[in-house]
């Protein structure tokens, strides 16, 4: 990701535009920045009284949180294979889509393993 402009740049840019009435157009190209960015910073500008970038980054909640992670974790730790995924899937679904999903993603790597196998 790339870094911010200088909060330098941003003010001489707003200043063009505000104080010295040059178009926002025009000033981008004057200071060799991009039209919209120009557009941006001078909007901000007016809706909060400053041009400096709003945080980049930060803190982000963890996607599955509490018990449910600590299972997950605590499954994922197990001995846990695809046969056993498959047995699981079968008696959750048994005549479901996803059964036959699992069970044919397993017969198609049986067949790219005995593909491969022959090429050597």
């Amino acid at each position: 990701m790339g870094r911010s402009y200088s909060d330098d740049l941003r003010e001489r840019v707003v200043r063009a535009v505000i104080r010295a009435g040059l178009s926002r157009h025009q000033a981008a190209a004057q200071f060799g920045v991009g039209i919209s960015t120009a557009i941006n910073w001078v909007q901000r500008f007016h809706e909060t009284g400053s041009v400096k970038p709003d945080q980049i980054g930060g803190y982000r909640p963890k996607k599955i949180a509490g018990p449910h992670r600590e299972w997950l974790i605590q499954r994922c730790r197990k001995d846990f294979t695809r046969a056993r995924a498959v047995g699981r899937t079968r008696r959750a679904w048994p005549q479901g889509r996803l059964a036959a999903g699992v069970d044919g993603a397993r017969r198609l790597d049986a067949s790219q393993s005995r593909r491969h196998r022959r090429a050597m």
